[in-house]
């Protein structure tokens, strides 16, 4: 996962490669899925994916443009920025369009608790053992 100051610097990045096209905003999300699986008392997958993106939305008068991409190295962000504002170029004008509200600032969200963001595979595979020690112990097979 990305911390605060990880996000902003990249967020930063894409606004400056971005300062020649107009308004601009800026999404970067992401999160983690993980999943421990057993069948037949045995544990058969554990694993842990991080997901991230980062989305641009440009504006050209009342055209706007989207981009994003899942890649942030400089030569990616790039690109995402250009193809963005190559569909801006080319998107409908909206007379309803309103005006972005410019940067805003965000209060600190202490959001998750360490014990939620601690519990790993190894967590997992020992609930998983736990539960399947049940099965065991009733001489059944767990899944």
């Amino acid at each position: 996962m990305y911390s605060r100051e990880e996000v902003k610097a990249i967020t930063d990045k894409v606004l400056n490669m971005a300062s020649k096209a107009g308004d601009a905003e800026v999404e970067f999300s992401g999160g983690e899925r993980s999943a421990t699986r057993f069948a037949n008392s045995t544990i058969t997958a554990n694993m842990v994916q991080y997901d991230r993106q980062v989305s641009i939305t440009v504006h050209q008068g009342s055209r706007s443009g989207n981009a994003s991409t899942r890649q942030f190295d400089d030569a990616s962000l790039e690109t995402m920025v250009k193809e963005a504002m190559a569909a801006a170029e080319k998107g409908r004008e909206n007379p309803n369009r309103q005006p972005l509200l410019g940067a805003q600032e965000y209060v600190e969200v202490d959001a998750a608790l360490p014990v939620a963001v601690n519990f790993g595979p190894a967590e997992r595979a020992r609930m998983a053992r736990q539960s399947i020690d049940v099965s065991d112990k009733m001489q059944t097979v767990g899944s």
